[in-house]
């Protein structure tokens, strides 16, 4: 339970198949003092669902929650304590841990140490998580954002997109008070491919926007862009060569070089400069064999 306590708990019952409503009411008898109301609709998707809780709710903040992720007893105070600080937040970016159930790894992101602008850490999905980060109501009832029903993945990143359209009001929280459950089982599946399809062309459209009305920005950080553009592509390689190098060919300039990292080793830069990318790709799936 949280120890900030003036909030309102919207259940939403997307089509559950379980006993969940029937524990969710127990719940609502048990704690009659608290501001707690279940609405159930068809099963239509995680996005479908937090529309109808942004649609339902009240308060000024909204705070999501998917069913297997954890808030700490004093997330939501925190981050309280921080809206007082900056009357003018439109979004805190919280820290947070993300627990693999498959590996039972367990990875902190604290953003104390945050150096990357605004838009360099939407472009590297590193703008805090749903659920660890706290979102002003506003953004949804006057500004008339909302989560796009129509995507099966990057709905998140995609609805930050959009807030860094018409704002910058956003703070980080460096206290981690938030816990993610992962349950990634790393297989190049056609979900998996379409997953990273959409990825690709959410990072395409954010490059092509800040070309044409943040040039600054741009410019500053087209180096980073264009490194985070390629890792994606050398991912799309993994199954499909040819898209990838047309995505290179499309959206890299010609006389990009790909830095020295843990991915793009020594020896595959070397291949690259003398093979090419398509050259470089298939000498790696060659020594994998």
């Amino acid at each position: 339970m949280q120890t900030y306590r003036q909030i309102e708990i919207i259940v939403i019952d997307d089509g559950s198949t379980d006993k969940s409503t029937e524990i969710v009411n127990q719940f609502i008898v048990s704690n009659s003092d608290l501001n707690c109301r279940l609405f159930s609709k068809e099963n239509n998707g995680a996005s479908s669902a937090r529309n109808k809780g942004i649609k339902e709710s009240n308060g000024t903040f909204i705070q999501f929650l998917d069913a297997d992720d954890i808030l700490f007893k004093d997330k939501i105070q925190s981050q309280v304590d921080l809206i007082n600080e900056n009357k003018t937040c439109q979004l805190i970016v919280g820290s947070y841990e993300t627990v693999n159930l498959k590996s039972s790894k367990t990875r902190k992101r604290n953003y104390s140490d945050n150096s990357d602008s605004l838009w360099i850490g939407l472009y590297r999905s590193d703008l805090g998580n749903t659920c660890s980060n706290l979102f002003n109501a506003s953004l949804f009832k006057e500004q008339g954002l909302s989560w796009d029903e129509n995507l099966p993945s990057s709905q998140e990143y995609n609805l930050l997109f959009d807030i860094l359209k018409i704002t910058e009001q956003i703070i980080f929280d460096p206290q981690i008070n938030t816990r993610i459950i992962r349950r990634d089982n790393n297989s190049i599946s056609t979900n998996e491919q379409n997953n990273l399809a959409r990825r690709f062309d959410l990072r395409v459209r954010i490059k092509e926007y800040l070309l044409v009305n943040e040039a600054l920005t741009f410019i500053n950080n087209q180096n980073k862009i264009d490194q985070y553009l390629f890792g994606l592509i050398r991912q799309t390689a993994k199954f499909n060569l040819s898209k990838a190098n047309r995505d290179l060919t499309r959206h890299l300039k010609k006389d990009f070089f790909p830095e020295n990292t843990e991915v793009n080793t020594r020896g595959y830069l070397l291949a690259y400069n003398i093979l090419g990318f398509r050259g470089a790709e298939r000498l790696k799936k060659l020594m994998k064999r």
